[in-house]
């Protein structure tokens, strides 16, 4: 099966083209760089900041701060704002862009600003074309020179020179170069001219200069708490030059938090607050552009993977509600741009590959709560994984499992109890099993689904239905699970071959599940769920026609699962069956006479027939046990269902059907039907076990059928021979006296001496 998959997945990557890749990249999630590509206004905010910015780069120097957290669009603002800059008719203003991680170190920082500053200085000079264009450059030189000195002063460069000892001098020519020192900034920078003086000279030669510098820092919030701390003294005490305007930009809880790292001082905030004179903070975009934004790409997204799709039907519309709704309500917790291009990235990522085994709406509010409420997601997908085995009937839940459950996701919800509600009614929109107690602890978790819930999650295929909700977290079926792939082929398979069919459900049902049960079973639970409408009539016809005929070997298997002493499988078949046929009566009432007559008169399954399927008829319409069902809940008619009962016992006159009643694995309980079916007359019961034990290998056997089973959470299952179960068919007194002789018998087989022993020492009188 698992290689059929893989098969079937490798073809459909075949067909995918190259403009099939191109349609889903992601986003890199990089700064805005062009206003054209601008969502949420900062544009309209870069312009007036950037002349606020140019009319404070005043003589007296300033540091103003862009705060906003990561993802909020700092970088695409100081972008937008550069352009700005650039774009004003005072040429007197020159922006540098200063990037403190890309420097190889922290004594480093000093000389990259000042030589950053130096050109820009000679920059300015070299476009003027004035006619003492001479004289203006060989002064742009000198100050160009200054700050470099500076800079090699600042950074102790000197000091790392003497500490080379007595290492050749042309060792020091390649540690220069890279740290951008020439010849005459190292002579002058040896100079006994003092730091704290040639500062003053480049203070005196700024105020001079009508030239301004906007020194733009982003990110200071990504350095090292150290790194941050040298950058920021940097700017405080070493560089805080006239006409020089620094715009910093950063989130200041994580900054403050640096600092306070970085010099073990209690409130980083207020450190801040010493260095920054004027602080801006990003504006946080509209949340109605965000989800806006969101929705427009996530229906974009999916018209792209379904191009032929006609969105204008019912189904389609209904989806899209879900989809806005979800967003709406959900997407209400973004706050940042960032958050919603990795909430686009993901869908982008997950949903192609998934595209036909999820509910896309479902899929998108998933990979929302990802990305805005985490600690919900994960919570989430423990639920779903314990949810698709419960509502699967693989699996209970351990004793206090959903009670932790409740109190987690409550830990999760809002403390304001009118307001957990409201998020509670929106997650049963998503979520299977989640319900309301408005009397008891404000919600519950893990309440069954019915089968008409189950098999409206699967039509849709969305995240509560068992197989399905793992495409939802992985690119995968469920490991425990059969893909769709895998079921359409049996479907297929019906509409041909039923002999074939018989032999794919009798080999399923040999084939255990790692969880419990066989495949069989659940392919049946898997077909029970599925729309039976898009099926033809002869895949109807042959699905009815095989079970009936294979139900009583399926019975046989050893890893089937069971419930109170019952298997399951037996009524898993009759309500799939009458599935069925309530879906040929629709379409086709005289093809469900024919196939109802056909399975009633020839299946092979005679015990499921007897036991099952026309005795849970009869006791619906109150032939016997308690009171009648509903008319509303019957799948035959009176006439049927008696016309049903007549031929069951008939067919157990015959000898092929009386030899298939012996093969079966239980008998109590088609002996107890076969009396009811005989409006209470146990004759023809009796004659048939007095004909089949003749023999002692025939009475062990069937005495042996005739035990009880008792499941207990101590001791397990154990298999009582019971007085009730043995005595209506047979002389009880003389069926221990035989089982003795047996179990006595030196002669007989030691198999069938250690069934009787065990039969002897598993006897319950009770009636």
């Amino acid at each position: 099966r698992g290689f059929a998959a893989l098969q079937n997945l490798e073809a459909e990557a075949r067909k995918m083209s190259t403009s099939d890749f191109e349609k889903n990249k992601l986003s890199a999630d990089r700064p805005l760089t062009d206003d054209a590509d601008d969502r949420f206004g900062f544009s309209i905010v870069a312009k007036p900041l950037a002349a606020s910015v140019v009319s404070a780069a005043s003589s007296a120097g300033m540091v103003i701060a862009v705060e906003g957290k990561w993802g909020s669009g700092k970088s695409s603002l100081i972008n937008l704002m550069h352009k700005e800059i650039d774009k004003t008719e005072n040429k007197n203003v020159a922006v540098v862009r200063f990037a403190p991680w890309l420097i190889g170190g922290r004594d480093q920082y000093v000389f990259a600003l000042t030589d950053a500053l130096a050109k820009e200085i000679e920059q300015q000079v070299y476009a003027c074309n004035a006619p003492w264009q001479s004289w203006a450059e060989e002064n742009a030189r000198k100050n160009a020179e200054l700050l470099r000195e500076y800079g090699a002063q600042a950074t102790d460069f000197l000091g790392h020179v003497a500490n080379l000892g007595s290492l050749a001098v042309p060792v020091l020519g390649p540690i220069a170069k890279a740290l951008g020192f020439t010849s005459d900034v190292l002579k002058n920078a040896k100079s006994d001219v003092t730091i704290e003086k040639r500062k003053r000279q480049i203070s005196k030669m700024l105020q001079e200069q009508k030239l301004r510098f906007i020194v733009l820092l982003d990110d200071l919030d990504r350095l090292e708490p150290a790194e941050a701390v040298e950058v920021l003294r940097l700017i405080r005490s070493v560089v805080d030059f006239p006409n020089v305007i620094y715009v910093l930009c950063y989130d200041r809880d994580i900054l403050a938090h640096a600092v306070e790292e970085g010099l073990r001082v209690k409130d980083g905030k207020a450190y801040l607050q010493k260095i920054v004179q004027v602080s801006f903070r990003v504006p946080r975009p509209e949340s109605f552009d965000l989800r806006s934004w969101i929705t427009d790409q996530a229906v974009e997204i999916y018209q792209e993977e379904f191009p032929q799709l006609d969105i204008s039907s019912p189904a389609r519309r209904d989806e899209e509600r879900n989809l806005r709704s979800f967003i709406d309500y959900f997407g209400g917790r973004m706050e940042t741009p960032r958050e919603a291009v990795m909430i686009l990235n993901s869908i982008r990522f997950h949903f192609p590959p998934v595209k036909d085994q999820v509910h896309y709406p479902d899929l998108v509010c998933l990979h929302i709560l990802k990305v805005v409420w985490p600690k919900l997601y994960d919570w989430l997908e423990r639920y779903i994984v314990e949810w698709s085995v419960v509502a699967s009937g693989d699996a209970q839940l351990g004793e206090g499992e959903a009670v932790r459950f409740r109190d987690e996701l409550r830990k999760l919800l809002s403390d304001d109890t009118n307001l957990a509600r409201s998020q509670i009614f929106k997650l049963q929109d998503l979520l299977p099993g989640i319900g309301l107690n408005f009397d008891d602890d404000l919600f519950k978790v893990f309440e069954p689904p019915s089968q008409q819930i189950l098999r409206e999650f699967d039509r849709l295929k969305r995240i509560g239905s068992p197989d399905h909700s793992r495409y939802y977290f992985a690119f995968a079926n469920p490991r425990l699970g059969l893909s769709q792939f895998e079921i359409d082929g049996v479907i297929e398979l019906a509409g041909r071959d039923v002999s074939g069919l018989k032999e794919r459900f009798l080999n399923l049902a040999s084939e255990p599940r790692p969880i419990n049960g066989t495949w069989f079973e659940y392919l049946i639970d898997r077909l029970t769920r599925s729309t039976h409408s898009d099926w033809n009539e002869t895949v109807l016809n042959n699905l009815v026609v095989a079970l009936a005929d294979i139900v009583d070997d399926v019975s046989q298997s050893q890893n089937l699962r069971m419930t109170i002493g019952k298997l399951d499988v037996n009524d898993q078949v009759v309500d799939f069956v009458y599935q069925i046929l309530s879906e040929l009566r629709r379409r086709n009432q005289d093809l469900h006479t024919n196939v109802l007559t056909q399975i009633i008169s020839e299946g092979d399954s005679i015990v499921w027939l007897l036991d099952s399927f026309i005795d849970g008829e009869l006791r619906r319409h109150g032939k016997f046990g308690s009171r009648p069902e509903p008319e509303t809940t019957w799948y035959l008619t009176d006439q049927e269902v008696e016309s049903g009962q007549l031929e069951i016992l008939r067919r157990l006159k015959t000898d092929i059907d009386r030899r298939r009643l012996f093969e079966s694995n239980s008998l109590a309980s088609p002996l107890f039907r076969w009396r009811d079916f005989a409006d209470g007359d146990l004759g023809p019961a009796r004659e048939w076990v007095k004909e089949f034990t003749k023999s002692d290998d025939d009475f062990v056997h069937v005495m042996d059928r005739l035990r009880g089973t008792v499941m207990s959470s101590d001791t397990g299952i154990s298999y009582p021979f019971r007085r009730s179960y043995v005595a209506p068919f047979t002389d009880w007194s003389l069926a221990l006296k035989r089982l003795r002789k047996i179990a006595d018998d030196e002669h007989s087989p030691e198999e069938l001496r250690k069934q009787a022993s065990d039969m002897l020492n598993n006897i319950d009188e009770s009636d």
